[in-house]
């Protein structure tokens, strides 16, 4: 039987060159794939526990890897300077079990899926989100992003057996707080 908590490892173009991320409990590590050399390590980050969730994205104005763990757990950091950018503690396990980052409006977003079929919007540094959205009737098992039609599109795949596409256009209020718009299409 295989675990949900183990290594995870995401490929993306950092500066016009390939980078691996792998994330086990421990911190990430991030090496060139061209030539082997690795990133700098990043700063010293709460440990986590087992690892439930692994994101990253070069694409917007902030370069980040995210990562989760089974009690929700999660931690930001920007690949550029290997800074860390935020820390939300959590003891509500699988709350944030997947991750994905995507640009929207020309603001980095991460985006987390749940145990529980919620949808959740964050800030890069983990503080500020959005109320989440139902998008699943059970656990959501993976999200991703693409482009449709020039839109940001989160797609979830859920236990429920759905798999369900949402437009991530930011609706923000006057208070500067903003949800992703639900695009209902569920397969």
């Amino acid at each position: 039987m295989r675990t949900p908590y183990g290594v995870r490892l995401r490929c993306l173009t950092l500066g016009n060159r390939p980078v691996g991320i792998s994330a086990t409990p421990g911190p990430f590590a991030a090496l060139y794939l061209d030539d082997g050399s690795h990133l700098p390590p990043p700063d010293q980050g709460p440990q986590r526990a087992a690892l439930a969730g692994l994101a990253c994205d070069a694409s917007g104005p902030t370069k980040i890897v995210v990562l989760s763990d089974q009690w929700g757990s999660m931690i930001a950091w920007d690949l550029q300077t290997m800074r860390m950018l935020g820390h939300r503690p959590s003891k509500k396990p699988g709350s944030n079990a997947c991750l994905a980052v995507t640009a929207l409006e020309g603001r980095t977003t991460i985006l987390s899926a749940s145990r529980k079929g919620k949808l959740r919007r964050w800030e890069t540094n983990l503080t500020a989100h959005a109320a989440p959205i139902a998008a699943h009737n059970g656990p959501i098992t993976a999200i991703n992003t693409l482009d449709i039609d020039g839109r940001p599109t989160a797609v979830t795949v859920g236990a429920d057996g759905l798999t369900g596409s949402w437009t991530c256009t930011l609706a923000c209020a006057a208070d500067q707080s903003c949800a992703i718009l639900p695009w209902s299409t569920r397969y």
